[in-house]
């Protein structure tokens, strides 16, 4: 294994070169800052820790994990935050849609985590409150983010805000490791609470939605060197359906979002884990999936007409 180490995830040479190479950069910087003895320096009170270059500046960051199931997620969700162009398999960009930063596990004979590129950045949203400048479409691409991988820790202090030359907060989303949920109801998403959140998805964002592929995506996972489990495909499956369904009915970000909280008080059936619960559980995973599925696309699509007065097929009225 290259380097020394035991393990990595992804393979630096099972996935796209460039991909690869921004990767193994990260872990000569890694290698090269580490002390001979003792540990790198904390960033925070958590379980981050700074990695810097020949300048003393952060180029990476290096978290450990409680558990070991944590490991791999984030890894995994950056490598299917796909570029707009497409699949990430094809499309080697180094960054995707939603900008989530490069990420790779490693295992050596000293210890285990994850190093993550460090994103240089202005604040978190939590520390912006009314005066974030943003647009709906940054807002569009935190949903597709947070709900397709069932993050359940998208709280405002997750998601770090970059202002770039036209006055515009772009948000880059953090921090993934509680994600692929074992539930279906997430527990907090900030941007339900932005005004931006309610604004119909963009043309761009649709296509991207549309073209989401989940056996493409497991598929990918496993050639980059993660036997995915399940319990994970299980998730995603059912997770990137309620998107891809909610987007195609018309549903802006904060439906979306308050749908998959469970936060519907007015029809609370219509809820995700509601309407996941009402699927059969008693024939199998693949049972359950194909079933999840059907409710979700029976249950949306009473809420488009109970909610808006909306058939399926017939665009809302302006």
């Amino acid at each position: 294994m290259e380097f020394g180490f035991e393990e990595t995830f992804p393979q630096l040479d099972l996935v796209p070169e460039p991909i690869g190479e921004s990767l193994r950069e990260m872990i000569l910087y890694y290698i090269q800052a580490k002390p001979k003895k003792g540990k790198l320096p904390k960033l925070s009170g958590y379980n981050v820790c700074k990695v810097v270059d020949e300048k003393g500046e952060i180029c990476c960051l290096f978290k450990t994990y409680t558990h070991e199931k944590y490991t791999k997620l984030e890894p995994a969700v950056y490598l299917l935050d796909h570029p707009p162009q497409g699949h990430r398999s094809v499309f080697a960009s180094c960054l995707g849609l939603s900008g989530v930063p490069p990420t790779i596990f490693f295992r050596s004979k000293e210890e285990s985590g994850c190093l993550v590129k460090y994103v240089g950045h202005d604040s978190v949203a939590g520390e912006v409150n009314d005066g974030l400048q943003t647009l709906p479409e940054e807002i569009q691409k935190l949903c597709v983010t947070h709900i397709r991988f069932g993050c359940t820790d998208a709280h405002d202090g997750n998601t770090l805000v970059k202002r770039d030359e036209k006055g515009i907060d772009r948000l880059i989303p953090v921090d993934h490791e509680e994600s692929f949920n074992n539930g279906f109801k997430l527990g907090t998403l900030w941007w339900t609470e932005v005004a931006a959140s309610k604004e119909a998805f963009s043309s761009k964002l649709v296509k991207y939605v549309r073209d989401l592929d989940v056996e493409r995506d497991v598929a990918f996972l496993k050639k980059a060197g993660w036997e995915v489990s399940s319990s994970f495909t299980k998730h995603f499956d059912i997770f990137t359906h309620f998107l891809k369904k909610s987007v195609e009915l018309l549903l802006s970000p904060y439906e979306i979002g308050i749908l998959a909280l469970g936060a519907f008080k007015r029809f609370p059936n219509y809820n995700l884990h509601e309407i996941v619960n009402t699927a059969d559980r008693s024939h199998g995973d693949s049972i359950f999936i194909k079933s999840a599925k059907e409710k979700i696309d029976q249950s949306l699509t009473e809420y488009v007409l109970k909610v808006h007065n909306r058939r399926v097929g017939k665009k809302p009225s302006k």
